[in-house]
């Protein structure tokens, strides 16, 4: 309201109105005077309140932007919960890490603590500590009940795995004022949090899927199984692909991207859902291989690796970058490059299209490419997982988890910042009517068979030319250990017989850091011998690591890294 329409209003209804229309501003000035009268408060805690240590280089560091460097686990707490600067970002950072340096049942006893904020030693004026409880105790309360309802929110599998974290929550709204609605407020959302069950369960969006591709019968039928795929249309079979591999990406949870727990010993029980992922891309892989070694026509040969060319494209426009890799991967397999007759039957056209895609999915030691076409596409998405835990890995071993005895958070918050990555592209289903066939075909794809098996078979469908030297892929088939996750068939070798640059170079591993025991969390133990990065296609060159300068704590840090890394062992993938 104006002010000529204020005094209009008075002077027409009369001095009632007065009171009326002037009470808001009243009250804003009362309460601009109640903040001026806090600002200029100065108040010490009791010696015994946990969050009531003053700031010192002992228990706290901040970044020149004024964020969290390192800090111990009761300041985390206490700038999660303070009553001046909320930051939704640093609290969703925190969410999705802390495990790693506390864990649930800790985390909601420090909440609770929190609860109850004590009256300052120096306080004693009445008139101030009404001030202090409407503009600290009130507000820390109502921060730390906003901390559990978006904890339950984004992350109710921990209250599911430990029921005791909603009790203990609970027990704390009795035990304080049950008149105040802050405590009210978070007793009946948990409880229907609890009645709710599993939480952040996407659905489609509302609209028409597209209609289905029809199948030839008449080819699906034929004598030749290993042709059926060509009875398919390749965007239909794209389709079928991405649905089967986003049910499988939707399942991965956030704990299990902390601590590289799909590369531990107990990697099947801490990481199931990355390591079936893992799975996925590394039987598509094989059946690619496995499905042109046993053609025996060149030509037929020649049209069955443009389908998949077809196919890797299909799921590029798809915005699955996942499908595209696999079927990559399965085209640079030793077994497949090596088949001069069988590429020099390939159209120019499809062979264009499949260097577009090789240029797209190349490691250049960030994955650049990919990641700018990620960047400019539209949910729904499937990126490629191995391009994320290759980063998390970097940021694991490439920063210490304490500084000078003090939770560096500097180095979850860029962790955060990945698995964030990760999430954004599960907020978003594919909506594609399932082919009944389809499905089944492709689930049953790829159960894995010897990389030397596969070998063997190509060259007898296209031997060596007599006189020339043994082909350099022979000696790089791996050996399969014996209940080991075997990995998508090798396309790291620099170069192919054909002349074509692979789209990922020769790889080492990154120097790596001792684990950080300090984690009030179990977690599993690494492999000493080797990292089991099966599904790491495109893991980093040590000689490029200076892309992670950035990701690094310190100059230090980076510089030894840099400094090891012409000694480390190679991994084999």
């Amino acid at each position: 309201m104006t002010s000529s329409s204020r005094a209009k209003a008075v002077h027409m209804l009369g001095s009632e109105a007065r009171v009326a229309i002037d009470r808001p501003a009243q009250r804003r000035g009362t309460e601009d005077l109640e903040s001026l009268r806090f600002k200029q408060m100065k108040f010490s805690w009791p010696s015994d309140y946990i969050f009531g240590a003053p700031d010192s280089s002992e228990n706290i560091c901040m970044t020149d932007s004024n964020q969290i460097r390192h800090a111990t686990l009761f300041k985390l707490i206490e700038h999660l919960t303070h009553e001046g600067f909320p930051e939704h970002e640093f609290l969703t950072d925190f969410l999705l890490t802390f495990r790693s340096f506390t864990n649930p049942r800790e985390l909601m006893d420090l909440l609770i603590k929190r609860l109850d904020v004590p009256n300052p030693t120096d306080l004693t004026d009445e008139e101030d500590l009404q001030i202090f409880e409407k503009c600290v105790r009130k507000k820390i309360r109502a921060r730390v009940v906003n901390v559990i309802k978006i904890w339950s929110e984004m992350h109710w599998d921990h209250f599911q795995e430990d029921p005791q974290l909603v009790m203990m929550a609970l027990k704390a709204t009795v035990e304080k004022d049950k008149s105040e609605p802050v405590f009210l407020n978070l007793a009946h959302f948990l409880e229907m949090q609890q009645e709710g069950g599993a939480r952040n369960v996407q659905t489609p969006r509302n609209r028409q899927p597209p209609e289905s591709h029809t199948v030839d019968m008449k080819l699906l039928s034929s004598s030749n199984s290993n042709m059926n795929m060509m009875a398919f249309h390749p965007e239909e079979i794209a389709r079928q692909m991405t649905l089967i591999e986003h049910e499988l990406y939707m399942k991965i949870p956030a704990r299990e991207l902390l601590g590289q727990r799909w590369t531990g010993k107990d990697k099947q029980e801490y990481a199931p859902q990355i390591l079936a992922f893992i799975q996925r891309f590394n039987k598509v892989s094989s059946w690619v291989t496995s499905t042109l070694v046993h053609v025996e026509s060149t030509k037929s040969r020649a049209e069955l690796l443009s389908r998949f060319i077809e196919v890797a494209s299909h799921c590029r426009h798809l915005n699955n970058f996942n499908g595209v890799l696999e079927i990559i991967s399965g085209l640079h397999s030793g077994a497949i490059h090596r088949l001069k007759k069988t590429w020099a039957a390939v159209s120019k056209d499809k062979l264009k299209i499949y260097d577009e895609l090789v240029e797209l999915v190349s490691d250049d030691g960030t994955y650049s490419k990919m990641r700018a076409q990620l960047s400019k596409s539209m949910l729904p998405c499937i990126p490629y997982l191995g391009m994320y835990l290759t980063f998390l890995t970097f940021l694991e071993d490439g920063n210490p988890s304490k500084v000078l005895d003090l939770i560096n958070f500097d180095k979850w918050r860029r962790i955060a910042a990945v698995i964030k990555e990760i999430s954004l592209y599960q907020k978003d289903t594919y909506n594609f009517n399932v082919v009944p066939i389809l499905p089944g075909y492709l689930l049953a794809a790829g159960e894995y068979i010897d990389q030397e098996e596969l070998y063997n078979r190509s060259l007898e469908i296209e031997p060596r030319d007599k006189g020339k030297k043994k082909d350099w892929r022979k000696s790089e088939v791996p050996k399969k250990k014996p209940g080991e996750i075997s990995s998508p068939p090798s396309p790291m070798s620099p170069k192919s017989p054909s002349g074509r640059k692979s789209p990922v170079p020769e790889i080492q591993s990154p120097p790596l850091s001792p684990r950080s025991s300090e984690s009030m969390d179990e977690k599993p133990e690494r492999e000493e011998e080797q990292i089991p990065f099966e599904m790491l296609v495109g893991f980093l060159k040590s000689g490029k690591s200076q892309n992670f300068e950035n990701y690094f704590d310190s100059k230090e840090i980076y510089q030894a890294e840099k400094n090891q890394s012409s000694s480390s062992q190679k991994i084999r993938i």
